[in-house]
């Protein structure tokens, strides 16, 4: 199990490269982007469900369920809409320094609703890394972020809510199921919105985007296995050393010049999790 959280962080890093390629450089519109995306993610997603195949079906149909799993949609949607604006606008390194905050938020909400997994190790070690983050944006004494970063913000508080009610879903869905049906759902709300020209979008951009998408169900089946089986805390963790092999990436790929207080701030981050993953 412990290789799960590895292969995820793997998977999210490489997923984010196709992505910002596919936005920044081949200059895809935002609505044919995320409906081709999505499109990819459950066409990956539903090979694997006879492999993987749960449905309580008398709970998940019962008042309460059917409520998660709404509520659910409706934040990935909302959340992933966010995401993507940011990760045309803004710089990788911009964008994963603050997205590293995300697990942060994931796992204080975390031992909030769910107290069985609460580690003051992981407590502690959470909030320096959250002060990295927040030392790292201060300019002139004022703390600064353009308005993608306060949407990418609300994005991962949404997301991170999200989660929560992933764990819950999990207990009548299998991991598989539960992808392939949110993937769907989100494709069906994006190619409605946007009415995208997907035909246009396969002859020139299916390769990134497929490869995106194929890192990305890779990547989220195996998460949310882990949220299943091991927990969201320690699921979560790994996701936090991302940056580092993004700020690299960024760098060599989009020629990004990057700012001493962002490595300095990604590097207090990544000790973190490699003192919670080894000490936690």
């Amino acid at each position: 199990m412990a290789y799960i959280p590895l292969v995820v962080a793997l998977a999210s890093v490489t997923a984010l490269i196709f992505h910002k390629v596919a936005l920044s450089r081949q200059h895809m519109k935002l609505g044919d982007f995320v409906s081709l995306l999505f499109l990819f993610l459950f066409l990956f997603t539903v090979i694997f469900l006879p492999f993987n195949y749960k449905f309580v079906i008398q709970e998940a149909l019962s008042s309460w369920y059917l409520f998660l799993f709404i509520l659910m949609v409706f934040l990935a949607i909302s959340s992933n809409y966010l995401s993507y604006q940011c990760i045309q606008k803004e710089k990788l390194s911009e964008y994963e320094l603050i997205g590293t905050l995300g697990p942060t938020i994931t796992i204080l909400l975390t031992f909030a609703v769910y107290p069985k997994e609460f580690n003051i190790t992981v407590l502690i070690v959470s909030i320096i890394a959250f002060l990295a983050l927040f030392f790292s944006h201060l300019e002139k004494k004022h703390f600064v972020f353009d308005q993608y970063s306060l949407r990418l913000l609300f994005s991962i508080a949404l997301a991170s809510l999200e989660v929560m009610i992933i764990r819950q879903l999990l207990n009548v869905y299998s991991p598989v199921l539960l992808y392939t049906l949110r993937s769907g759902l989100i494709f069906i709300f994006f190619a409605s919105y946007f009415d995208p020209d997907l035909l246009g979008s396969l002859k020139k951009n299916w390769r990134v985007v497929a490869a995106a998408g194929f890192m990305g169900s890779i990547g989220m089946i195996l998460l949310f296995y882990g949220y299943e089986n091991i927990g969201i805390v320690y699921s979560t963790l790994p996701l936090v050393a991302s940056p580092l092999l993004v700020l690299l990436l960024s760098s060599i790929f989009f020629k990004e010049k990057i700012k001493f207080k962002t490595i300095f701030g990604i590097t207090v981050i990544l000790a973190c999790a490699v003192y919670i993953n080894v000490f936690g």
